[in-house]
């Protein structure tokens, strides 16, 4: 039985061989096809692969492989977590350049996974901080492992991170996106946070292809109206009407709907509640995404447009959005009785999304 279980461990390092040796030779481990193998992952497979490790420890795509497995897996089975964690210190001290490092699989959390295991980490990350002080991948590997924990130190490391690579696009997305909380569900975002974010939020779009602008536009728009910045919100109105006028694919959905959300935010900015209006009904002319679908739509227009008086035009909105938001219909029905009983809907989560 030994003998069998070691020969299957060998031929499951024969599979991933070429990629491990990839790695090896300076190759960067390919996220996607570590989230595919990851996907293929069983139990059995990961004792088998956990075999070949203990005889070869130094093969990183295997290890990333694992780490994405656990990621889920040791969610429904906890006893997973003592393998999790051991393997995701081992990447940590040995593999802190790959830039799949920022990935959270590879974070340990001290809440579930426990404090101690956690400071393990975060002492190899500040050391190869320190170590690796011109080195902004490991800069930004480390900020994405303190995010949830430890923001203070997740801003320090980001903020190197666009220091020493001041042209990658990616960085002042994840720099933006952490200035881009809500204090609280119910509260918005601060007016301070926000002008931070929209700064880097700009940089990032500057520097950024046209798939990734179109994917962080409803960030930008957000982060703009949150920080009272109605010139830059036309810049992105005119901005997403260029780009739908350009057919990109993929994006249709979302364009329409934050085109005319940012040309309803302008609205409000003039005192024209009625083109505002206007626009909030057009948004809802989106064929939808899928976060669109799920979540729901971003009510801050709404809002706005309900606290200048216009609660007709809001009640319609709603009755609009069932077309692309079915499973919202019960949520917004119970805005719509608060609006007609004249009380303000809680809106909560949906003036962040």
């Amino acid at each position: 039985m030994a003998v069998a279980k070691r020969v299957s461990a060998l031929l499951l390092a024969c599979v991933f061989f070429c990629l491990g040796a990839a790695e090896k030779t300076g190759i960067p481990v390919n996220e996607a096809n570590v989230q595919r193998e990851a996907r293929a992952m069983n139990e059995e497979k990961a004792k088998l692969l956990e075999e070949y490790l203990a005889e070869t420890p130094d093969d990183p795509l295997q290890r990333s492989i694992l780490a994405v497995y656990y990621f889920s897996a040791a969610h429904k089975d906890r006893s997973l977590r003592p393998r999790k964690i051991r393997n995701i210190l081992w990447m940590i001290e040995h593999c802190p350049r790959l830039e799949i490092m920022g990935n959270p699989a590879f974070a340990i959390n001290p809440i579930l996974d426990g404090r101690n295991d956690y400071e393990k980490g975060a002492t190899l990350w500040r050391s190869h901080v320190r170590s690796h002080d011109k080195d902004a991948v490991v800069a930004a590997n480390a900020a994405a492992y303190f995010l949830s924990p430890d923001r203070t130190e997740a801003e320090r490391c980001l903020l190197r991170a666009r220091e020493l690579a001041p042209g990658k696009a990616d960085y002042a997305w994840r720099l933006a996106r952490l200035y881009f909380q809500p204090a609280d569900v119910l509260g918005g975002i601060e007016r301070e946070s926000a002008e931070k974010a929209l700064k880097q939020f700009l940089d990032g779009y500057r520097l950024a292809d046209m798939t990734n602008r179109c994917r962080y536009l409803p960030d930008i728009v957000k982060a703009a109206w949150y920080s009272g910045d109605f010139k830059v919100l036309e810049t992105l109105a005119s901005d997403m009407r260029q780009i739908l006028g350009s057919n990109p694919r993929g994006y249709q959905g979302s364009l329409i709907f934050w085109s005319n959300t940012a040309e309803g935010m302008l609205a409000i900015g003039r005192g024209d509640v009625k083109a505002a209006a206007a626009s909030l009904l057009k948004s809802a002319e989106t064929p939808g995404t899928s976060k669109l679908n799920s979540f729901g739509p971003n009510m801050l227009l709404a809002q706005a447009v309900l606290e200048h008086g216009d609660s007709e035009s809001v009640l319609k909105f709603f009755t609009l959005c069932e077309r692309f938001w079915a499973t919202g219909k019960k949520q917004m029905a119970r805005w719509s009785r608060d609006i007609r009983a004249g009380g303000k809907p809680n809106f909560g989560a949906h003036l962040y999304y």
